[in-house]
């Protein structure tokens, strides 16, 4: 499922890095007025580490530089 996100031209797509590792990432649909997001995700071991909230700041930031409408 993860190759399709990353890949496919309506997906905006995040990637959140640690040590040369990824940690965590989001994704935003952006192929209507209102885009969706997600799904999140973060590793375990560095949750509550503000990783998620950057991503999703990211996301929201990026639909925001679009004029996306809304976000659901």
């Amino acid at each position: 499922m993860m190759a399709m996100l990353f890949s496919h031209p309506g997906v905006y797509s995040v990637v959140a890095e640690s040590e040369g590792q990824i940690v965590g990432s989001n994704f935003l649909w952006e192929e209507s007025v209102i885009a969706g997001v997600g799904p999140i995700t973060v590793k375990s071991h560095i949750q509550n580490a503000n990783v998620g909230r950057r991503l999703m700041e990211a996301v929201l930031e990026r639909a925001q530089q679009k004029g996306t409408q809304a976000c659901a």
